[in-house]
């Protein structure tokens, strides 16, 4: 077995490393979970460059604005914010947030071109 490891900003504002829709499955986990004062945008913003990536599906943690205790440097968010940021994409967005209570996970699959 090969592997090639591939150091790069995929948030960056140069070229993507990559081909659009490189591969099946794009997972990011934790990514989202520092407060950087701009949250929601750069959530919005990242989404879409992962998305150029994804050929079927994107699968990304969040934490959930329900945990019982919040650390100051960590953002919380609100599942339906999320989907609501998310509506204007190509893609159809899952929640999923019956594993953990501080924790939920989204979704996205790629929609047939007209279909919501």
């Amino acid at each position: 077995m090969v592997a090639t490891f591939v150091a790069a900003d995929l948030f960056g504002e140069g070229p993507m490393p990559f081909p659009p829709r490189s591969f099946d499955v794009v997972f990011c986990s934790g990514v989202f979970n520092l407060d950087l004062g701009n949250n929601m945008a750069f959530l919005a913003a990242a989404v879409r460059r992962l998305w150029e990536l994804a050929g079927e599906h994107l699968v990304f943690n969040l934490l959930h604005r329900r945990a019982a205790h919040h650390y100051d440097h960590c953002f919380y968010y609100d599942p339906h914010e999320v989907l609501a940021l998310l509506g204007g994409m190509d893609l159809s967005a899952t929640i999923i947030d019956d594993y953990l209570p501080n924790d939920f996970t989204v979704l996205c699959t790629r929609t047939p071109t007209g279909a919501k």
